[in-house]
């Protein structure tokens, strides 16, 4: 990626002064721009740089997200037009094109009620004391819960939702 957008400003602001090109984390990569061309042309040099160096780019995984976009082309990857969607996850947290929490913190909920069901023997278990099994829950329900919190918009309702949860399931005898 550093030398695909070597020398090019096609990302979108962040703070006064920086441009943010994608983010990446081992083979995950999002690109991120303001305009379709500056999209297009970053796909069009991915695609030519992974040819160079003799990587794949799985394309049935690949997918674009067009955030208060009016134009409605679609980004073309070589010859095959990309997959369009409305959300997507990134890094296990769900990104929405109304770049909302509600979609996230709707899915950590049901992951977090996941977690809970799966360790329905330790709720169950007479040997091990509530002091014990509250700190599973924080340990394995309440972080599944909240992994990635740390970027959500919180409002009341998201707040109510997660305190909903957390009390419902907070008292395991």
């Amino acid at each position: 990626m550093n030398t695909t957008n070597k020398g090019k400003r096609r990302g979108i602001e962040w703070g006064l002064s920086n441009i943010l090109e994608d983010l990446d984390y081992a083979d995950d990569l999002c690109l991120l721009s303001h305009t379709h061309a500056d999209m297009q042309t970053k796909l069009d040099d991915l695609r030519r740089k992974t040819l160079e160096t003799g990587l794949k780019i799985n394309f049935r995984k690949t997918q674009e997200m067009k955030c208060e976009a009016t134009g409605s082309l679609p980004f073309l990857f070589g010859t095959e037009g990309v997959e369009r969607v409305h959300t997507f996850s990134y890094l296990g947290s769900v990104i929405s094109k109304s770049g909302g929490t509600e979609e996230d913190t709707a899915s950590r909920i049901s992951k977090g009620k996941a977690a809970f069901a799966r360790l329905r023997s330790v709720w169950q278990s007479w040997k091990l004391t509530r002091r014990v099994k509250l700190k599973i829950f924080r340990s394995n329900v309440k972080t599944v819960l909240l992994y990635g919190c740390e970027t959500w918009k919180v409002t009341k309702d998201i707040t109510r939702q997660l305190q909903v949860f957390v009390n419902l399931r907070k008292s395991p005898t």
